[in-house]
């Protein structure tokens, strides 16, 4: 399929654009993930009150700029380009997705939080156990006779987790008999008693954590939703994150194949460019034609995001599969095609094609 960008959306994308273009160079990225902290609390605000990218997504009679899945897609494969690892994949889009289903007080509170860049937000939905069944949740959620919740439990690779203000918990409600719609989602500040976390960077420059929920007592008003909502919410929250990552990768692709393009066209050998030769052409038509194909099936599955729970696994699936494998060959071309200085810290393209692997 194609998709022409509306007047709104390239607007949107253009300023996008234009702040990371001026706050977020290869070199400052660099600076960033080596820092301690591992992300850019400035870069942060400037997205709440600069661009407002934060808003996105969110409805406007809740405070946002409203907006789908699809007009996401040109945020994302602008953070792609960029490789920001700033947190609004887990934010905005993994945990919005659910801060919208709720219609607790405390959604609208942390949804407020969110667009004005105070609250930063992860989801703890996977564990050591459940490995490819996301169903499969072993944490327990205790309903207090004096009212609240205690959670005990394990969760893992929990992207996002170090810079967050409060995790998203997916645990199962006790004296529920069947896992699969007993589950409910609950707000846990980091600093609660109770809470441990393991932190770690990963391969693509970002930072994840394993978490031990010891005893964690919430209020009874920290159950954002429950039963088969909370399950279905939590699926359609993973599968839209994945629509997005998909546009992310596009983004990467996009960059790994303008950056060979230009390393080609000023590398020489045998007195010519490299880009005269047939053979390295082939190959980048084979690149183009990966990376257009992948940013249709983006699109797809971003514009099946609403379409109903069927439609938009197959859709979403379909993207994820396809784009993932695209990803990692044309990142895998375009560092052959650099030869060595493909893996120098020096290049972009590596840095591009450790994000690749990771998505």
């Amino acid at each position: 399929m194609t998709y022409d960008l509306s007047d709104q959306q390239v607007l949107f994308r253009d300023a996008v654009q234009n702040f990371l273009g001026q706050v977020y160079q290869q070199d400052a990225r660099r600076t960033i993930v080596a820092s301690n902290d591992g992300w850019s609390p400035a870069i942060w605000r400037g997205m709440a009150a600069d661009i407002g990218v934060l808003g996105l997504g969110f409805e406007e009679s809740r405070g946002g700029l409203g907006g789908n899945a699809v007009d996401q897609i040109p945020v994302m494969e602008s953070f792609g380009q960029s490789l920001l690892v700033e947190p609004y994949l887990e934010t905005v889009i993994l945990a919005g997705r659910l801060l919208r289903r709720s219609v607790r007080p405390l959604a609208q509170t942390m949804i407020d939080g969110v667009i004005a860049g105070d609250i930063r937000l992860a989801v703890a939905d996977r564990e050591p156990e459940s490995r490819f069944d996301p169903s499969r949740i072993e944490t327990i959620a205790d309903l207090l006779e004096t009212g609240g919740y205690r959670l005990t439990g394990r969760k893992t690779v929990v992207v996002g987790a170090p810079w967050a203000t409060h995790i998203l918990v997916v645990a199962r409600l006790s004296g529920r008999a069947h896992p699969s719609d007993c589950c409910g989602v609950f707000v846990v500040a980091v600093d609660a008693v109770g809470l441990l976390m393991a932190s770690y960077p990963t391969v693509d420059g970002r930072r994840a954590a394993d978490i031990e929920l010891d005893g964690v007592v919430v209020a009874e008003e920290a159950l954002l939703l429950e039963g088969r909502e909370a399950t279905d919410a939590v699926e359609e929250a993973n599968d839209s994150a994945a629509a997005a990552i998909c546009a992310e990768a596009v983004g990467i692709m996009r960059r790994l194949l303008r950056e060979t393009h230009s390393y080609l066209n000023e590398r020489r050998q045998f007195g010519v460019a490299l880009a005269t030769f047939q053979a390295l052409q082939h190959r980048m038509a084979d690149m183009l034609i990966a990376l257009e194909l992948s940013a249709a099936l983006a699109y797809r599955a971003a514009s099946a995001i609403d379409a109903g729970a069927s439609v938009r696994r197959v859709a979403v699936s379909a993207a994820k599969a396809f784009v993932g494998r695209a990803a990692h060959r044309i990142g895998q071309e375009a560092v052959q095609m650099h030869g060595g200085m493909g893996m120098t810290d020096e290049l972009i393209i590596g840095h591009l094609f450790k994000r690749a692997i990771a998505i």
